[in-house]
């Protein structure tokens, strides 16, 4: 994929801060989304020019089973049960407060980071360890340049 050109007019960061849980903000403009393509949507949001000032990072989570649970998933077909997922990538802004961004999630888009991890892998404790989560960490801008998008593991034969 192509980048866009700069826009010519600037606009202001807006100063970000972490949603009380269940709530959310807008993504930025200049993000966009598609529900069940994690990977996408985190490669435009890690281009983002209004994601809040600090440090980020783009995790895959994954696990072993290639079936991870994520509690608290907009997805979930049978809530309280967590949506099971072979990998789901999501967005942590390491700044004045630390972030995760992850639009499927019911605890807000940002949530703050220690709050999405203890609700979304709350009872991987009672779990095998195969389905406790893994996750692969690497800067967002190593991201945006490096990812390949293969979805042929999700075509079906005839």
């Amino acid at each position: 994929m192509r980048k866009q050109p700069p826009t010519a007019r600037k606009r202001a960061k807006p100063q970000l801060q972490a949603t009380t849980l269940g709530e959310s903000v807008p993504l930025p403009d200049d993000a966009k989304y598609q529900t069940g393509y994690s990977e996408e949507n985190m490669w435009f949001l890690a281009q983002s020019k209004e994601l809040p000032e600090g440090s980020h990072k783009v995790i895959t989570v994954s696990n072993t089973a290639k079936c991870c649970p994520f509690w608290e998933s907009k997805l979930a077909e049978n809530p309280p049960q967590p949506h099971l997922i072979d990998y789901h990538v999501i967005m942590l802004t390491l700044g004045e407060e630390s972030l995760i961004w992850d639009p499927e999630s019911n605890l807000g888009c940002p949530a703050p980071a220690q709050d999405y991890i203890d609700k979304t892998w709350s009872g991987v404790a009672n779990m095998p360890e195969s389905l406790g989560p893994r996750f692969r960490v690497i800067t967002a801008e190593d991201y945006v340049k490096k990812l390949c998008s293969d979805r042929s593991h999700l075509v079906q034969p005839d």
